[in-house]
């Protein structure tokens, strides 16, 4: 199965000192939903910013290494160039015009990616994924509840008829029942259009449930991978992702043993 989107051996360093990312390398096939999993400070949303060409915009550069998009090399391609492509990112904490409407929201994401939409945008197919977007679509988005706007930002990527979309923490403020049907629409929409998906998350329960192929990132580089099915029964995963652990929660750099016996490698 080709690639849409493949990241090999990225280096990424901030204000010229800083190393963030170390030899980083990532795929995500045609079609399918890869999870970038890991703890705060891993480098998750480093990783997406570095893909869609947001990195210079906060003081930081790709050190090293190569991003391919749909065949071609994007390493330094411009981020709106990248959404014209059908890259599109949905940002952490949703980044909408929280002053206008949904319908304008919409039609600004029409706008955003010029030639693409030279007809009027027709945005039935996000109506379709999210009724209640329909029902408040003359509402200014900033008295949206959270997943409403959660829905919304994944609704002004599909009016981009993306090949790519990146997902940025989708569950973040939300309540585990919203978290559930946001999941389940996402996979709903994969299944429909066909459009693959990189999800980066902190909750690894419920993005595991819904991804194919699954990564684990610590302290900037790549510690495991592997079908999500597999991710999620692997003892060392479940001990420090999935509250299997006592205690709660750990990572995998709060265990001194863990780079010499990679268990989770085998």
């Amino acid at each position: 199965m080709a690639n849409a989107l493949e990241v090999t051996a990225l280096d990424v360093v901030y204000g010229g000192t800083l190393q963030v990312l170390r030899g980083l390398s990532l795929a995500v096939p045609e079609g399918r939903v890869v999870t970038l999993l890991g703890s705060n400070g891993a480098g998750k949303t480093t990783t997406l910013k570095a893909i869609t060409g947001l990195l210079p915009l906060e003081h930081g550069e790709i050190a090293g290494g190569q991003v391919r998009f749909a065949g071609a090399d994007t390493t330094r391609l411009a981020p709106h160039l990248l959404a014209r492509r059908g890259l599109f990112h949905v940002r952490e904490g949703r980044q909408l015009f929280t002053d206008m409407t949904v319908e304008e929201n919409l039609i600004a994401a029409c706008n955003a990616l010029g030639t693409r939409h030279p007809a009027p945008p027709d945005f039935e197919e996000v109506y379709g994924f999210f009724p209640r977007l329909k029902e408040r679509a003359r509402q200014v988005c900033g008295y949206l509840s959270g997943g409403e706007q959660q829905m919304l930002a994944i609704g002004r990527a599909l009016v981009a008829k993306p090949r790519v979309i990146l997902f940025d923490e989708p569950s973040l403020g939300l309540a585990p029942k919203v978290v559930a049907e946001i999941f389940g629409i996402i996979r709903r929409i994969n299944a429909a259009t066909g459009v693959a998906m990189l999800i980066v998350e902190q909750n690894a329960r419920v993005a595991l449930a819904h991804a194919d192929y699954g990564y684990i990132l610590e302290s900037g580089a790549i510690m495991l991978e592997g079908e999500a099915a597999r991710l999620a029964t692997n003892p060392d995963v479940k001990n420090f992702y999935l509250g299997g652990a006592e205690g709660g929660r750990r990572s995998f750099r709060d265990v001194k043993h863990y780079r010499g016996a990679k268990r989770w490698l085998n």
